[in-house]
């Protein structure tokens, strides 16, 4: 077909112009050269942070590291590439490339790189300025104030936490003491032990008295028997005697006792109810200051478990490397520079024979069928 594309025909006709291709490549090399002469050198610092997982001092919490926990942790590139963080920052270091009207959300893009490599629990801040001391300077504040913003929320995070539990276990040591305060005052208002010990006693008391009672009627007994056989037989006025004093004062011993035992059953009938009152009262008082006591242990149990395990539930962010001071310039890159020069020239130049191969040939064509139609 005329007028189609030939391969060996254009690498003939570039050939033929070589001359094209070295001019071409060695004004995009001399560009290359001069132009990485002219910029300004920038050098780039870069310090990195570990990320702890959870637990990962606690064998009872550790987390499992997975490629989606990994993938999750790039939230604490955020933490670094705040614009407040890095507005203090610049503050602080106050580089030169500041001092212009860029904005900062501009000068961050250009200045701060902020990075998780793939499949690490690793955070990469990179800064890149024009003074070596101040690039390293600001990596490291920003990541100084990352682990501080990180720890301070944290710190926030666990007094949340502990605040709920903090008030429970205030709460149940006021119950507790107020328990124990009421149980000592019950204690010493109401005595149980003395009232019950009185209470021994008259029971002790009471049963002497009606074991002697019961003595003493059978004494009482035996003498009215005595008596009443001697009226039967002879009358013996001595002895008849005798018996009607021992008659006599046996009947008065055993209405005292039974006036005694009287007595003693009326002051039982008194303390006994009053004695299990205070009793009852006693295990009650008791009885709610062993469950306050036992609230007051769990609340304190769980308080220590929280503030023990407050120090699991997030990571923790640590700095592993804060940067060196950068010695060598990370742009502009002179060999960077020339090849990618001299690969656009190729390119460029390859391009330009291409098109103007091509008119040639078009041209070329319609001139031999104006040729051939006369």
């Amino acid at each position: 077909m005329e007028g189609a594309f030939d391969a060996l025909e254009f690498a003939s006709y570039v050939r033929n112009r070589w001359l094209t291709l070295c001019i071409s490549c060695g004004v995009g090399l001399t560009v290359a050269v001069i132009a990485s002469w002219l910029l300004p050198n920038r050098y780039t610092a870069t310090a990195s942070i570990l990320i702890d997982p959870p637990g990962a001092n606690d064998p009872r919490a550790a987390t499992a590291v997975s490629p989606v926990y990994l993938e999750s942790l790039k939230t604490y590139e955020r933490f670094a590439s705040s614009d407040t963080l890095f507005l203090r920052a610049v503050e602080v270091i106050r580089p030169t490339e500041a001092s212009g009207k860029k904005s900062i959300e501009s000068l961050k893009r250009q200045v701060l790189k902020v990075s998780k490599p793939p499949s690490t629990a690793m955070l990469e801040i990179s800064a890149c300025l024009g003074d070596p001391k101040k690039a390293q300077a600001l990596a490291q504040y920003v990541a100084e104030q990352t682990v501080a913003l990180n720890r301070s929320l944290e710190a926030e995070s666990a007094a949340e936490m502990t605040a709920e539990y903090r008030t429970q276990l205030n709460a149940a040591s006021i119950r507790y003491a107020k328990a124990q305060q009421a149980q000592s005052d019950f204690l010493a208002t109401q005595p149980v032990d003395s009232l019950e010990s009185q209470v021994q006693e008259t029971l002790d008391l009471k049963f002497r008295l009606e074991r002697d009672l019961t003595v003493a009627r059978t004494e009482l007994a035996d003498y009215t028997a005595q008596q009443q056989a001697m009226r039967k037989k002879a009358r013996n006025a001595e002895e008849d005697e005798w018996l009607r004093r021992q008659i006599t004062s046996t009947e008065a011993k055993v209405g005292a006792m039974v006036s005694q035992t009287h007595d003693l059953a009326a002051l039982l009938a008194k303390k006994g109810p009053e004695l299990e009152q205070r009793k009852a009262r006693r295990d009650a008082v008791d009885a709610n200051r062993r469950a306050t006591l036992a609230a007051y242990e769990a609340a304190n149990t769980r308080m220590n478990e929280i503030l023990s395990s407050s120090k699991f539930h997030g990571e923790r962010l640590q700095i592993l490397d804060p940067g060196i001071v950068p010695q060598q310039p990370s742009s502009p890159d002179m060999f960077l520079n020339v090849a990618a020069a001299l690969v656009l020239s190729l390119i460029g130049s390859l391009v330009y024979l291409a098109f103007q191969f091509s008119y040639s040939r078009v041209i070329s064509v319609r001139a031999e069928r104006t040729y051939s139609l006369r």
